[in-house]
C-alpha cells in the first residue's frame, strides 16, 4: 500500500479556531461525514482512498481537506487511536472501535460489521459517520468475479459455436448419469409442534405471530433506511432484499413519496418463551441444530462479556450481540436464563427470516433441512456476508447441495479470530451433511477432508477429541 494521507480539519467550533490533523491511510476506504445539527455548511462529504487516488466529494466549495464539526472531529480522533496509532487509519482501528470506548451518550448507537470493514456511527435515527475498509476477503471476491465473467465470457463464445453442432449421444449419456446425483429434497421435515396456522408463517403461529405491512410510501426527505428498519421492526437485509430496485446501501436516504415494500414482520410472542424446548417449537427449526450445535457452541452466558473469537464484540446469552429490553449491550449486563431463550428465539427467528428473504421461500423450502441449518447458522454466527461472498444463492438455486455445504466455512479476515472461526465452520459442516443422500455425503467429506484434517490439528484435549468424534460420525452417517 503506498503512503497515501489525507487532511482532516475541524474549522467550525465555537471559537473559529481551526485544528486540522494529517494521517496516513493504511487501506482503501470510505469516509462518509454527514450534516450535524450545527448545520455548517460542509454538509455530506464522501473521501475515498483507493489505490494511488485520493477524491473527495461532496456537496459545497470546500475542496481538499474533509471537514468535521467540533464533535465528530474529536470522535474520529478517538477512533484513530484504537490500535494505539493515532496518525495512521487502518482496520485495527474499527475492529477495537465500541460506543463505551468513543464515550458516546444514548443518543448515539455504534453498529459494525467487522467482516465487512464497516462501522456506522448514529445518532437518533440519522448516520453520523460511515465508515468503510475494505477487507481481505472482499478483494478476494472481486477476483473471483473477475474470473467469473472471464469464465462466462468463454462459455458465451463456445456456445455459439456448439448450438451449430447437433448434441451428440455421448453429452446425452452424461446428462443422464448426472442425473442420478441430484440429492432428494422430498425429504419432510420433523415435525416438532402443532401444524402452524398460517401457511405463510413460517414459525409456529402459537410463539410467533405474522404482521403484513405491504408498502410504504416515505413522508419526509432524508429518510434514512435504519429509520424505516426501527418503525416497522424489520431487518435492515429483509428491507435489502425486498427491494432491489432500489440500491438500498448501509447509508441509503429515501426522499419523500418513494415507495418502499416493507417485509412481513414477525414478532416473537415473549411470554411463551421459557425454556430451550419453546425455542424450538417457536422456531420450528432442526432440534439436533439447536440442542447440539448452537446451544453447545455458543454456552449460555448469562452476564455479558467480549467474545474474543468473535471480533471483541460484547456478547449475552446464547451469542447475542443486540440490544437487551432496548438497551446496548454493556460489560455490566446481566439477564436470567429466561432472558437468554427468548433472546435466542428473537435472534433465530430473525435471522431465519432474513435468510428466507434472501434465498426465496420456494428454494430455501427445497434444500434439505440439514442443510437450510447450515445456512441459517452461517447467518447466525456471521450475518449475511458469509453466505454472500461463499455464493450460497448460486449453489441453492440450482439446487447444488453439495457445492452449498462445501462453501459452508467462513474464517474471516483477521487472524486473531481464525481459530474459532474455523472450529465452528467444521462443526457446522458436520451437521449440515446430515440429510444429504449417502452419496452426496460422501462426496462433500471426500472434498473437504484435508481442510477438516487439518482444522482438528490445530486443536488439543477434549476439543481436539470432539472434533474428531463428530468427523468419525459423519463418515458413518452417524447424527
Amino acid at each position: 500500500m503506498p503512503d497515501i494521507r489525507i487532511k482532516i480539519t475541524n474549522a467550525y467550533n465555537n471559537k473559529g479556531e481551526i485544528h486540522s490533523k494529517e494521517i496516513k491511510i493504511n487501506g482503501n476506504v470510505v469516509i462518509s461525514n454527514y450534516i450535524d445539527e450545527t448545520k455548517k455548511p460542509y454538509g455530506f462529504m464522501n473521501a475515498t482512498v483507493k489505490g494511488n487516488n485520493v477524491s473527495i466529494h461532496q456537496r459545497n466549495s470546500h475542496t481538499g481537506t474533509l471537514d468535521f464539526s467540533k464533535e465528530k472531529y474529536d470522535i474520529f480522533l478517538k477512533i484513530l487511536k484504537m490500535d494505539g496509532n493515532g496518525d495512521e487509519f487502518a482496520l485495527s482501528d474499527l475492529i477495537k472501535t465500541t460506543k463505551e470506548s468513543l464515550g458516546l451518550d444514548n443518543s448515539f448507537t455504534v453498529r459494525k460489521d467487522m467482516n465487512a470493514g464497516i462501522l456506522n456511527i448514529l445518532k437518533g435515527n440519522e448516520i453520523y459517520l460511515h465508515l468503510d475498509f475494505e477487507t481481505g476477503a472482499e478483494k478476494a471476491q472481486q477476483a473471483t468475479k473477475a474470473q467469473e465473467t472471464q469464465k462466462a465470457n468463454n462459455a458465451a463464445t463456445q456456445k455459439t459455436k456448439e448450438s451449430e453442432t447437433p448434441q451428440s449421444s455421448s453429452t446425452k449419456d452424461k446428462l443422464e448419469f448426472l442425473k442420478q446425483y441430484i440429492p432428494n429434497t422430498n425429504v419432510k421435515p420433523i415435525a416438532i409442534d402443532l401444524k402452524v396456522q398460517d401457511s405463510k408463517n413460517p414459525f409456529n403461529s402459537n410463539y410467533v405471530d405474522r404482521t403484513v405491512h405491504g408498502q410504504y410510501t416515505v413522508e419526509e426527505d432524508k429518510t434514512s433506511v435504519w429509520a424505516i428498519k426501527d418503525k416497522f421492526k424489520v431487518g435492515f437485509d429483509r428491507i435489502k432484499y425486498a427491494n432491489p430496485d432500489l440500491n438500498i446501501t448501509n447509508n441509503t436516504f429515501f426522499s419523500k413519496g418513494t415507495v418502499i415494500n416493507i417485509p412481513d414482520g414477525f414478532p416473537l410472542k415473549y411470554e411463551k418463551i421459557n425454556n430451550l424446548d419453546d425455542v424450538i417449537k417457536a422456531t420450528q427449526l432442526d432440534e439436533n441444530y439447536i440442542r447440539n450445535t448452537l446451544a453447545k457452541i455458543e454456552k449460555l452466558k448469562l452476564e455479558a462479556y467480549q467474545d474474543k473469537e468473535n471480533g471483541g464484540v460484547i456478547t449475552i446469552g446464547f451469542g447475542h450481540t443486540g440490544k437487551v429490553n432496548g438497551k446496548a449491550l454493556s460489560e455490566n449486563t446481566k439477564i436470567t436464563e429466561v432472558q437468554a431463550y427468548k433472546l435466542l428465539a428473537e435472534d433465530l427467528v430473525a435471522q431465519t427470516a432474513t435468510v428466507r428473504s434472501y434465498f426465496g421461500d420456494n428454494d430455501f423450502d427445497k434444500a434439505p433441512k440439514s442443510v437450510q441449518m447450515g445456512l441459517i447458522d452461517m447467518a447466525f454466527n456471521g450475518g449475511m456476508y458469509p453466505i454472500r461472498i461463499n455464493n450460497q444463492k448460486d449453489y441453492i438455486s440450482k439446487g447444488d447441495y453439495v457445492g452449498a455445504v462445501e462453501h459452508m466455512f467462513y474464517e474471516g479476515t483477521d487472524p486473531v479470530f481464525k481459530k474459532g472461526l474455523r472450529k465452528r465452520s467444521f462443526c457446522r459442516v458436520m451437521m449440515a451433511v446430515k440429510d444429504l443422500s449417502p452419496e452426496d455425503r460422501k462426496k462433500v467429506l471426500d472434498n473437504i477432508e484435508t481442510k477438516c484434517k487439518a482444522i482438528i490439528e490445530e486443536h488439543t484435549g477434549k476439543d481436539k477429541t470432539d472434533l474428531e468424534q463428530l468427523w468419525d460420525n459423519a463418515q458413518k452417517g452417524i447424527f
